[in-house]
């Protein structure tokens, strides 16, 4: 008897010590480093930060660089297709109010305005902490180039109307070029064969909208 209880208090034991193991193994592989910070420029020239594995990171640079090789031919595509639709884009003069109520002349195609998408390595670390906390710098940076002080200045010196025009304009001009991104983006995954699903993270209209252009705080529009 006394056999058969040390027994099962081992066999039980293994088990337990299994169960942990497993349990603990997704933990410790997800924790594992490299992690890699890296920079990416899209192709509307917005750049961001992200923190990849080794794995993801060779993943996207294979991409980016098929990305290039098709970019000339799908950036003739989207010219097309832009032209198909018109290239009519929402008060494209930046001077809503003004209108004549006449149709909207053709947009042209931004493609000054777009490249290839871009990314390149910020930094290698072993601790995740570490590799966030140069994330966070690096975004910090972005953003303070963003809000540059110089242009603040520029809409300061400006009347409140002609600097609600200035914010216009430059919105409408950020809203054509996400829409000709998006385009471009499809003719580029077309061509390379790559499936996109609706629930993809693909660029919108609405992230122009997250385009700092603000006036300065006595200039603030109600």
């Amino acid at each position: 008897m006394r056999r058969t209880i040390i027994w099962i208090l081992l066999v039980v034991g293994c088990c337990a010590a299994r169960a942990a193991t497993t349990t603990n193994a997704p933990a410790a592989a997800k924790a594992a480093g490299p992690f890699i910070v890296v920079k990416i420029v899209d192709l509307e020239r917005t750049a961001d930060y992200q923190i990849m594995n080794p794995s993801e990171y060779n993943t996207l640079k294979k991409t980016v660089g098929n990305e290039s090789v098709v970019f000339p031919t799908a950036l003739e595509l989207a010219k097309q297709a832009w032209a198909i639709d018109g290239g009519h884009a929402a008060a494209a003069t930046g001077k809503p109010g003004k209108t004549s109520g006449a149709p909207l002349p053709p947009t042209p195609f931004p493609s000054s305005l777009l490249s290839p998408r871009v990314c390149e390595e910020c930094g290698v670390f072993a601790d995740k902490s570490e590799a966030e906390s140069r994330l966070k710098q690096c975004k910090h940076e972005l953003k303070k180039e963003t809000q540059s002080e110089v242009r603040h200045q520029h809409l300061s010196r400006l009347g409140k109307e002609e600097a609600a025009e200035v914010i216009a304009a430059r919105i409408a001009t950020s809203n054509n070029v996400m829409r000709a991104g998006i385009i471009l983006q499809k003719k580029m995954d077309a061509l390379l064969n790559i499936p996109r699903s609706s629930s993809d993270s693909m660029p919108t209209i609405d992230r122009a909208r997250s385009v700092v252009f603000q006036l300065p705080k006595p200039l603030e529009l109600t």
